[in-house]
């Protein structure tokens, strides 16, 4: 098929009035979806704590979230206050079960160690903003095209709903309050940017709002909110985005500076290094590895070059192992 026709092709539209039913009914949840969101928040918080990732993925597909998370789009480019409420209440009503399940799956496991996912999802940037509402894109525009019903369940998956809200009860479980705040500020901002997304989409393919001035002013107070709340949880997403940027930076130096004066090529290998804060300033806590211990020249050189790059206060620690090589039946 030539490009052009590709471009000038144009799928078939769901019309608006069968949208508007499929996603009214998401947002009058019945018993089978609070039962699927609870098993899914077992399987995610299971997941978690397994820190496995196929177990994660196998609960996002199985959770229903997603259609009352686009039928916030729907409804507020419908401007139909009404139908945002009933939304709001579906997906509400599912978080709250989906904690539950979560926090008695954490209180029954034993020994809760936090794993790396875990500590992905407390500490949420405005990349897993902007993930969630590229999400939203893909969700409204599949669901707005029939024949592109089957990457429904890959959108559920970007859109990751439900492990924040595993995290956020294994955090009641353990009594972990920034799991508990970093968890749910994830899921509020996953469903504001989703939302946020999927309203401009529909308003974008020509969905139109409620008849009559009501509706335009419906629409455009629900985008005003939408774009107001997603400005709110931007700022702490900034904020540890910004820490991320700052931390690795810093890492960096010190890997750079560790390795220019204690190389592999002398025999040198870096075991840990750590910062730790003391009155009178900040210490790198080394632990080297090596043939022999390294000259006193060298450690006052990394130090002055340590206190160049991260102030006068800081200071250099190496704690050295010596290492032996077993060959011809002796060690060397």
């Amino acid at each position: 098929m030539p490009i052009r026709r590709i471009f000038r092709s144009r799928p078939k539209l769901t019309p608006q009035r069968e949208a508007y039913d499929i996603l009214a009914s998401a947002a009058k949840p019945d018993q089978t979806y609070y039962v699927l969101t609870a098993v899914a928040a077992v399987i995610a918080t299971l997941g978690l704590l397994l820190d496995s990732i196929p177990v994660i993925i196998g609960a996002m597909l199985v959770a229903p979230l997603m259609s009352p998370v686009i039928a916030v789009g729907l409804s507020f480019s419908r401007g139909d206050l009404k139908l945002i409420r009933q939304v709001l209440s579906s997906i509400a009503g599912g978080a709250l079960a989906a904690v539950l399940f979560s926090t008695a799956v954490a209180i029954l496991a034993p020994g809760f160690v936090e794993g790396r996912y875990v500590t992905a999802l407390t500490e949420p940037t405005l990349l897993d903003l902007g993930v969630a509402f590229a999400a939203g894109l893909a969700g409204a525009y599949t669901f707005a095209y029939k024949h592109l019903s089957a990457s429904l369940p890959g959108v559920a998956i970007a859109a990751a709903l439900v492990p924040p809200l595993g995290a956020v009860g294994i955090g009641i479980g353990n009594l972990e309050p920034a799991i508990i705040l970093g968890a749910g500020l994830l899921f509020l901002a996953n469903i504001i940017a989703i939302g946020l997304a999927t309203t401009l989409v529909f308003i974008a393919l020509g969905y139109s709002p409620v008849r009559g001035k009501k509706g335009r002013e419906g629409r455009a107070a629900a985008i005003k909110v939408a774009v107001a709340l997603a400005l709110l949880v931007a700022a702490p997403m900034a904020y540890f985005l910004a820490t991320d940027i700052s931390f690795q930076n810093r890492g960096n130096k010190v890997n750079a500076l560790l390795n220019e004066h204690f190389p592999a090529k002398k025999g040198y290998s870096i075991a840990a290094a750590d910062w730790v804060d003391g009155e009178d300033g900040e210490t790198l806590v080394v632990t080297l590895t090596g043939p022999g211990p390294p000259t006193n020249d060298t450690i006052d050189e990394a130090t002055g070059e340590l206190m160049s790059s991260f102030g006068s206060k800081a200071g250099l620690e190496i704690r050295f192992v010596p290492y032996y090589v077993y060959e011809e039946g002796k060690w060397k």
